[in-house]
């Protein structure tokens, strides 16, 4: 019995003028097992690392001032 695995591949691609980026998939094809390009997302601006670190540290700090975390033993607390 013989049996044929395929796994399918995926990549971000660079656009060479804009800078945006896209994930592009690939799947061998069965009979050559080149591969071959089976689909792609749409493009998007690559993050800006400044801002993301300011997001996440801004929600750091909004979770510190948050309530207490809740006990998970405490059938009070849950509500």
């Amino acid at each position: 019995m013989m049996r044929t695995l395929l796994v399918r591949d995926f990549q971000v691609e660079t656009h060479p003028q804009t800078g945006q980026r896209r994930v592009v998939s690939y799947r061998p094809d069965p009979h050559t097992m080149k591969p071959v390009r089976t689909g792609e997302g749409s493009w998007t601006d690559p993050p800006d690392p400044v801002a993301k670190l300011a997001a996440i540290e801004a929600l750091g700090a909004q979770r510190a001032t948050a309530q207490a975390p809740v006990d998970p033993d405490d059938p009070e607390g849950w509500c």
